[in-house]
C-alpha cells in the first residue's frame, strides 16, 4: 500500500474473533522522515488511540481486533506547484509504501 495523501479514514480491524489464531503485520518498505505520526492503534480497552511511526526494519503486528487507521497526512499536495520534494524519491514526491500481510494457526 502506497500512500502520499490522506484526508480521510475509518478505526477498523482486519482479524476478528479467531483466539489469537491470525495476525495482521505491516512491514514499512518506504518511509518519509520528520513527519508526524501515520498510524493509529487503539488499545485493546477501545479507550486510549496512539499515533505510531512507521520506521524501517520494525514491523506492527495486530491480533485479534487489533483496531487501526491511517492518520490524516499530506506528503504531497497536487495543487501545490511550489513545493520542492528533489532527491525525497525516485519521481521527486514523497510517498510512504508499507506491505500487509495477513498470518493464520490452521488447525
Amino acid at each position: 500500500m502506497g500512500v502520499t495523501h490522506c484526508d480521510k479514514s475509518l478505526m477498523h480491524s482486519d482479524i476478528y474473533a479467531t483466539e489469537d489464531k491470525s495476525w495482521n503485520i505491516v512491514f514499512p518498505l518506504i518511509t518519509v522522515e520528520g513527519t508526524d505520526p501515520e498510524l493509529d492503534i487503539m488499545s485493546e480497552n477501545l479507550n486510549t488511540i496512539v499515533g505510531v511511526h512507521y520506521l524501517k526494519d520494525v514491523a506492527y503486528a495486530m491480533g485479534d481486533f487489533g483496531y487501526h487507521k491511517t492518520r490524516m497526512i499530506s506528503y504531497h499536495d497536487p495543487d501545490d506547484n511550489g513545493q520542492d520534494y528533489d532527491g525525497m524519491t525516485a519521481n521527486g514526491i514523497p510517498i510512504r509504501v508499507v506491505f500487509g500481510v495477513y498470518c493464520s494457526q490452521i488447525d
